[in-house]
């Protein structure tokens, strides 16, 4: 329980994430919108690093993929959007993974147990396979459909789920073998709170835990 090292980064954007080095990752707003992704050595310290250099507008989600490249959300306007490449060992520009399309306004990403990026945007789920893009949406009287169109955060578990924070209706639970969901629209025990969810992490236990505004 000792302290070890704060993370002093003025304006982090959504993203956060250690890498396979060990060393923990933010996107950062430095003159917004202009913001770039950086870096510390958590466990060794030192100072803070640059690890993608900026200007490039609007960076909010990461994470690093099986291959362990770095991949960002980059939410310019509704009518484009990219998920960028970024060498994992040098953090040198590999061009856009993915843009356009079904992609709208997309927040936060991450890579499912079963290989595809799924991606958390601000119209719903999208699951990436490479090529083609399948957008999951909320229907609120529907409980089979996930409980919000607003995702501002995901996270696997060891059993095949996606936890889905949204950002207005609490969070679902998305099995991707089964496509089953079960939505917790009041997580935060004997608040009742549904609104401003931000985070969603997993413990090395497996607990699931939320962050709210």
């Amino acid at each position: 329980g000792a302290f070890i090292i704060s993370f002093p980064v003025a304006g982090v954007g959504n993203g956060i994430a250690f890498g396979p080095d060990g060393y923990l990752y933010a996107t950062r707003f430095y003159s917004y919108p202009s913001s770039d992704v950086v870096r510390l050595d958590v466990l060794r310290g030192g100072a803070l690093e640059v690890f993608v250099p900026g200007p490039l507008d609007y960076l909010l989600g990461l994470t690093f993929g099986p291959d362990g490249n770095l991949y960002v959300t980059q939410n310019l306007n509704p009518s484009r959007s990219d998920i960028l490449r970024f060498d994992g060992t040098t953090g040198a520009p590999m061009g856009a993974f993915t843009s356009g399309g079904n992609l709208i306004a997309p927040i936060d990403l991450a890579f499912g147990p079963d290989g595809y990026l799924w991606i958390g945007s601000s119209s719903g789920l999208v699951r990436f396979d490479g090529k083609r893009y399948e957008v999951l949406f909320s229907d609120f009287a529907d409980t089979s459909t996930i409980g919000d169109n607003v995702i501002t955060d995901l996270v696997e578990d060891q059993n095949g789920n996606l936890w889905l924070a949204g950002f207005y209706q609490g969070i679902s639970k998305y099995n991707t073998h089964t496509g089953k969901v079960k939505r917790y629209p009041h997580p935060i025990k004997g608040t009742g709170q549904a609104y401003g969810l931000l985070k969603v992490m997993k413990d090395p236990e497996g607990h699931i835990w939320v962050g709210t505004k």
